[in-house]
């Protein structure tokens, strides 16, 4: 077989460079070190010893397992862009197949580690102490066959950070980068970390993987980028990198719901209401949870329940109920005057939110947590654990535009909402989501991005 490799470079440069490698294809991975050795020759570029290790690194002898492991990469981020669980189960199946021809190929154990992980949060697994115990087992076995793996220690990162065991994250990511500095995951992670504690060094790193990694993770740089502009009240920068992602999934049910969360924050009702319904109409699965928040909002009580309770049947149909915004079904249930299921709900939010401060989930880590139980302990009327809840959320010190936006109109403040206490907490967030947006605007003014 014949491998042509040209590099050519844009404007009046052109052709610059080009070699022909004639190779029995079970040299594939040779080609590939040599290729990337002498592209850098070209460009002059300087390859540390460290770096040139990790061109010469052969992942398998195996073909076969090297190609069933690319196959369960290429359906992992199917499942990852579509939300696709075959696609999913496919990648599993592929990766335990690579590992059966070849029992010492580390990165097939990464991509079961990323799995095994994805299918603990599609369970009621999240609520346990045992939550990702099969992960690190995975990673640490990947790390023993190859030491230089930066694909095992991002994703051990990223557990440690749900872990809760931030140091040991920030150590790992930071050596993933250093064993390869062109691994827009590992720059991704980092800006994970601090993604509710810094927003302009979550910029700044997720701007980084973009910047070295234009491969198949992309889509989900673009999204995380979103995600950040959105969190720091920038929405027209938000809805940017939300359509560069649409471009490279094509999903416009994904698109319409990122564009319903953003009316939806803004006090738009009517447009989250529209946006949501497209969203839905393409997509049967779509979180419908804005699409009842915005209904509750514009009077539309009995319609917004019977969106919830579609909602939850699909919870309950594709895995089991998500208690993550129960006492918000709960409001619905009680603005139609169904006090029993209304108790019920705000009961399940309760066990599931003290379940995450148990537990030190990420939600609870960044205090999210302690406002959801601040709203349901305010709505009953008990205020003085509602306090307890706002002042321990109001230890947060990065607050998201979401955040802002919520707690100066939420329906669970009314009963406090006048009292000087409450009103101190409301000037608080105000000041540092304005602090943070302050901030955010002025890097982009440096870096000329206004």
């Amino acid at each position: 077989a014949r491998l042509i490799v040209q590099l050519i470079q844009s404007g009046k440069e052109g052709h610059v460079w080009a070699n022909n490698y004639d190779r029995d294809w079970k040299d594939i991975f040779t080609v590939e070190s040599e290729v990337a050795q002498a592209v850098a020759r070209e460009l002059q570029a300087i390859i540390t010893p460290e770096e040139k290790q990790l061109i010469e690194k052969i992942p398998t002898t195996d073909l076969t397992a090297y190609d069933l492991y690319q196959r369960g990469i290429d359906s992992y981020l199917d499942y990852e862009i579509r939300n696709d669980l075959e696609a999913l189960e496919r990648a599993e199946s592929y990766f335990h197949e690579a590992l059966e021809i070849d029992s010492t190929y580390a990165n097939a154990y990464v991509g079961l580690a990323d799995i095994y992980w994805d299918k603990e949060n599609l369970s009621d697994y999240y609520l346990t102490e045992n939550y990702l115990d099969s992960v690190p087992v995975l990673l640490n076995l990947a790390l023993s066959y190859d030491e230089l793996s930066s694909d095992a220690y991002t994703l051990r990162g990223y557990y440690f950070r749900v872990k809760g065991n931030n140091d040991l994250a920030i150590k790992d990511f930071e050596k993933a980068i250093e064993l390869n500095p062109n691994f827009g995951r590992a720059y991704c992670g980092m800006g994970f970390m601090y993604q509710f504690s810094d927003f302009v060094k979550a910029l700044e790193f997720y701007y980084k993987a973009i910047s070295v990694d234009r491969g198949q993770r992309l889509y989900s740089y673009f999204m995380n980028l979103g995600g950040v502009y959105f969190l720091t009240g920038f929405l027209d920068k938000a809805r940017h990198y939300f359509n560069e992602a649409l471009k490279l999934s094509g999903d416009s049910a994904d698109y319409y719901y990122m564009m319903a969360q953003n009316a939806f924050f803004s006090g738009e009702d009517n447009k989250a209401i529209d946006y949501s319904r497209k969203a839905i109409l393409l997509d049967s699965t779509t979180d419908k949870g804005y699409l009842a928040q915005a209904l509750l909002r514009s009077g539309k009580h009995k319609e917004a329940l019977a969106v919830y309770e579609s909602w939850i049947d699909d919870m309950n149909e594709s895995g089991g109920f998500d208690p993550r915004y129960a006492y918000r079904i709960a409001y619905a249930y009680w603005r139609n005057g169904l006090t029993e299921k209304a108790e019920y709900y705000f009961e399940k939010q309760i066990e599931y939110s003290s379940a995450l401060i148990n537990l030190n989930r990420p939600w609870a880590q960044d205090y999210f947590t302690y406002y959801d139980l601040a709203g349901v302990y305010a709505f009953r009327g008990e205020k003085e654990i509602a306090y307890e809840n706002l002042k321990a959320f109001n230890q947060i010190q990065e607050v998201p535009f979401w955040t802002d936006a919520l707690i100066k109109r939420e329906p669970f403040f009314d009963n406090i909402r006048d009292e000087p206490e409450f009103q101190q907490i409301l000037r608080d967030v105000e000041a540092k989501y304005q602090a943070s947006h302050e901030r955010v605007r002025q890097w982009l003014e440096e870096n000329e991005m206004l």
